[in-house]
């Protein structure tokens, strides 16, 4: 699922016009509203980046909670195939 927002995909084309305007060195009255307006846009920008009202859950963005045990094993498969690449490349652990 992908959220789209208009209001960060609206400041983030702000943005942009105003890095583009940036390349036009003259007049001096445009580069310094090119900058005010790369400036703005990265400002709306942060501001609207979650206005979509969605929780990280809802997005399927959460932190995974893993027990230890689970670490465990996931430490005992990695284990288990190192030994396995080793016992079959024996070369891998030499050091010229």
């Amino acid at each position: 699922m992908k959220a789209v927002s208009w209001k960060t995909t609206l400041s983030g084309s702000i943005t942009a016009f105003g890095v583009i305007l940036l390349q036009i060195e003259n007049p001096l009255w445009l580069k310094n509203t090119a900058i005010f307006i790369a400036a703005l846009g990265t400002l709306l920008t942060g501001l609207f980046a979650r206005d979509n009202d969605k929780t990280s859950k809802e997005l399927g963005l959460e932190k995974q909670n893993i027990t230890n045990e689970k670490k465990e094993e996931i430490k005992t498969e990695i284990k288990e195939e190192i030994k396995e690449e080793i016992k079959s490349n024996p070369d891998i652990l030499e050091v010229d």
